[in-house]
């Protein structure tokens, strides 16, 4: 049944976390000679503006870019994040919101059930773009930490879009997108369990879930502990938070299983929204 299988899955999940956690070898530091590029991508423009200065003599423009570019990286990526491109599609496409048909969520997979493949194919490229230029900015101010807060605010306005009410998706796809650049081999791990996953239950839902729920894990066994697994564990925190009722429905088997097969103008089995 759906509810032993997300049993399961979820216990899996579950003792993987506390084998990782109980194993994770220590990594100790080794000096390592960076390229330039390199140096730059670990600290950013930051990085070069107190080159060789120590923390204690820092003056006032050091520590005005310091708080100067956080805020961009909280204010800029929030604000692309809040584009939601399932609510601009459905409105410049369709003059509609998507949010009215299926799950009411504003997301890749809402958009696709509802529209089919060529909205779907503009929401895919709009909200992977908004998290791409994002990190890159990131990455630009304050290197990789900068790119991990660019990331995880630009998925919070995804969630919580200020253009749309507050009210947009869920964030899976934005946090995938940004995290080809933040760490192709663990996308490219994630990727495949989400594939494995969506092909073994048919819920996209589950598949996203179990892929974020481990995102963590992998990062921190790969790279070791820091600020861009502390990331990770908010990045999966919330994205799972806002599955809580796609996994309420597959523990009562109600929730709507994934098929390419349906067609374009096929809308989720959940009743429509009403405006």
């Amino acid at each position: 049944s759906d509810q032993l299988m997300l049993y399961n899955i979820l216990s899996a999940a579950s003792n993987a976390v506390t084998e990782t956690l109980q194993s994770a070898p220590e990594k100790p530091a080794e000096p390592v000679e960076l390229t330039p590029f390199a140096k730059f991508m670990q600290d950013g423009l930051f990085g070069k503006i107190v080159e060789g200065i120590e923390v204690t003599d820092y003056v006032f423009i050091h520590y005005f870019a310091f708080v100067a570019f956080h805020i961009l990286l909280i204010a800029i990526p929030y604000l692309l994040g809040s584009l939601n491109f399932g609510i601009i599609t459905s409105r410049k496409l369709y003059h509609d919101d998507v949010r009215l048909h299926g799950s009411g969520n504003a997301g890749l997979t809402n958009t696709y059930r509802t529209w089919g493949k060529r909205a779907a194919v503009y929401v895919l490229l709009g909200d992977s773009l908004k998290a791409i230029v994002s990190v890159i900015l990131g990455y630009t101010l304050l290197g990789i930490n900068g790119a991990y807060l660019a990331a995880f605010f630009c998925m919070l306005g995804h969630m919580f879009p200020i253009f749309f009410k507050f009210k947009g998706g869920k964030g899976v796809l934005t946090v995938g997108a940004a995290l080809i650049l933040l760490d192709p081999v663990v996308f490219i791990i994630l990727l495949t369990v989400f594939i494995l996953t969506l092909c073994a239950t048919k819920f996209v839902s589950m598949a996203s879930c179990l892929s974020m729920f481990l995102y963590p894990i992998f990062l921190s066994s790969l790279r070791g502990y820091g600020t861009p697994v502390l990331f990770a564990f908010l990045m999966m925190g919330f994205v799972v938070f806002m599955h809580r009722a796609n996994l309420k429905r597959i523990w009562n088997q109600e929730e709507p299983k994934f098929s390419f097969k349906k067609k374009a103008e096929q809308l989720s089995s959940d009743e429509p929204k009403k405006r």
